[in-house]
């Protein structure tokens, strides 16, 4: 289906065409489950996010203002919803199992959901935020830091490398995660490195 097919769908589906929404179910459902999955694993849940998705914009149809595209529209609520949940899960997980809700997926940057549904997001924001945090770093606890994080260099082999006793190189790992959480506080439900 072209844009202008959903166009035409959505508003039908505005003035209460059933079959028009059901097109439009049928056209996106299969992609935007493909999308959440990329970030949610389990895939009941993923269908109750879709099902209450379609649901809302059905009783909300008549005062839906779509100003892009019905792709867009759709894949912005689907994104918006998914990062609430994963937020809420990480508060239900009180942050334990971070790695384990299969965030690596989701990058930073901005979405064009017109060009590609599964664009990264935030990804300036949070680069941008990291990096004043590691000026903000003395000298050798960024470079500690970076060789833990960009390296994979186990505490002791740092310690071995730079001269230092193992005690203070987790010493710096540690206080440089604390303000990296601090400062990325908003991004929490996103993050799979702290």
């Amino acid at each position: 289906m072209t844009l202008e097919d959903h166009k035409i769908l959505f508003e039908k589906t505005q003035k209460g065409d059933i079959k028009a929404f059901e097109h439009l179910y049928k056209d996106f459902h299969p992609r935007m489950f493909a999308y959440s999955k990329r970030f949610i694993a389990d895939s009941e849940i993923v269908k109750d996010i879709l099902q209450e998705l379609f649901s809302d914009f059905w009783n909300n149809r008549e005062e839906i203002k779509i100003e892009t595209s019905v792709n867009a529209f759709l894949f912005k609520m689907l994104h918006n919803r998914c990062i609430d949940h994963l937020r809420s899960q990480v508060i239900k997980d009180n942050f334990a199992s971070l790695s384990s809700l299969r965030l690596s997926e989701l990058k930073y940057g901005y979405f064009n959901f017109e060009e590609d549904p599964f664009p990264t997001i935030f990804m300036a924001e949070i680069n941008e935020i990291v990096e004043k945090v590691m000026e903000s770093l003395s000298p050798q606890a960024k470079e500690i830091f970076r060789m833990s994080r960009n390296k994979g260099m186990k505490s002791s082999e740092i310690a071995e490398k730079l001269d230092l006793s193992i005690r203070t190189v987790e010493k710096h790992i540690y206080q440089t995660l604390k303000v990296l959480k601090k400062h990325l506080a908003d991004y929490r439900a996103i993050l799979f490195m702290i």
